[in-house]
């Protein structure tokens, strides 16, 4: 119902409505409440990278990290309480057969309840194995990923994202050196044998002293 026009560079010049329906100025609408978690998804007949169950806990978030384009996109930060999660889990097993549950979000342990998310699910399902994606780099995060562990503590992944502290500040990743080895010490010292970290090259302002800072980091 549009057509784009671009300038001589390439960059967009405007938006023109090719119907009388369509409006010059195109409004955002939003979801206040997020709508009900998949319950019953296709379960492939062979094992397929993250094969388990997942219920996305939360949408938006609070970080404001300048590269991230779906933390923009999907603002407002809106969650589902801990009874949604645990309802939307019981029939996602029972539906599926799995024992393994994923909580999906663009940073879970952000979301403002997760620890109660994470014992109600334990008290519920005893049995259950809980997966969370890469964790922001603090000591909170590893206490929630050591609270879903369960005993099998292999690798924890953090994303610090950039290389050096002049960096991370530039794309808004506010994350410090002391954040970074307090998360590894504290994880280390709870036995996790492994540490697995998001790194980004191609930065804007990036240089090669902050490239090199990867390994740095890596070597501490």
């Amino acid at each position: 119902m549009y057509e784009a026009r671009y300038d001589a560079a390439g960059h967009l010049a405007g938006l023109e409505p090719l119907v009388p329906e369509a409006p010059k100025a195109i409004r955002r609408r939003i979801v206040e409440n997020l709508p009900p978690p998949l319950l019953k998804p296709i379960v492939p007949f062979l094992q397929t990278v993250h094969d388990r169950a997942a219920v996305e806990i939360q949408r938006g978030c609070r970080q404001g990290c300048r590269f991230c384009q779906a933390g923009m996109i999907y603002r407002p930060t809106r969650e589902r309480t801990p009874a949604e999660v645990v309802e939307a889990t019981g029939q996602l097993l029972q539906n599926t057969g799995y024992d393994e549950l994923s909580l999906l979000s663009l940073s879970t342990t952000d979301h403002s309840q997760i620890v109660p998310i994470i014992d109600a699910l334990n008290a519920t399902f005893p049995e259950l194995k809980i997966s969370i994606p890469s964790t922001r780099v603090d000591s909170f995060s590893v206490d929630v990923a050591n609270a879903v562990a369960k005993g099998k503590k292999h690798t924890l992944t953090l994303a610090p994202e950039a290389g050096s502290q002049r960096l991370r500040n530039a794309v808004n990743k506010l994350v410090s050196d002391a954040d970074l080895l307090g998360a590894a010490e504290n994880a280390f010292e709870r036995g996790w044998t492994g540490i697995k970290m998001y790194f980004m090259v191609g930065l804007p302002t990036e240089t090669m002293d902050d490239v090199e800072g990867i390994v740095r980091w890596a070597s501490r």
